[in-house]
């Protein structure tokens, strides 16, 4: 129309009023698995997820508030080393600057590397400019590459978190034909 509806009219206020945003159970621990699996943990209730193609960091990520005000995140993303080859540590090493370079991290408190559940790993924690903690793991599976953070006041208050994680095979459907008319080529695939 041409009236000025947002300021003028009833119908901003009328849409806006309707909105109503997903609720989640904030203390009721959650087993999650992503719809195509690749993990399992326990979130406080059910978290969000951003997709790689909805963030600029090209990873995916699942991210959960409690109501003690913990925040917990996993982070994944595939990466693939084509042109060097190093140990586990260095990558693993990599991936804890990046992390730690972010201009919410204060001051490094730990790290430790270890291997979990026949994975190699790095463990940190930081302290947050808040003045909070954050616990970082960061684990490999390959050219899968894991981060799982809590952020917190009161380690006591955390769920299960860490000890619940655990990685799973990647599940996907049928694979069906799909057929490209651009570029002229037909291939079957699960997704």
């Amino acid at each position: 129309g041409l009236d000025d509806y947002i300021l003028g009219g009833d119908e901003a206020k009328k849409f806006m009023s309707s909105v109503r945003f997903r609720q989640s159970a904030k203390d009721q621990v959650t087993l999650y698995e992503p719809p195509h699996k690749g993990f399992s943990v326990k979130f406080p209730g059910t978290p969000t997820y951003v997709s790689e193609v909805r963030n600029d960091k090209s990873r995916h990520e699942w991210i959960a508030t409690d109501s003690h005000g913990n925040a917990y995140a996993i982070f994944r993303t595939n990466l693939h080393h084509y042109d060097y080859i190093e140990e586990d540590t260095f990558d693993l090493s990599l991936v804890e600057e990046s992390f730690t370079h972010s201009s919410f991290i204060g001051k490094k408190l730990s790290r430790k590397f270890i291997e979990w559940k026949g994975y190699p790993a790095l463990d940190g924690e930081y302290r947050h400019n808040d003045g909070s903690t954050l616990r970082a793991r960061y684990i490999l599976q390959g050219n899968n590459y894991y981060v799982l953070l809590a952020k917190y006041k009161k380690a006591e208050t955390l769920t299960p978190f860490f000890e619940s994680f655990t990685i799973t095979p990647f599940q996907y459907g049928d694979a069906k034909n799909r057929v490209d008319s651009s570029m002229g080529f037909t291939v079957k695939s699960p997704v």
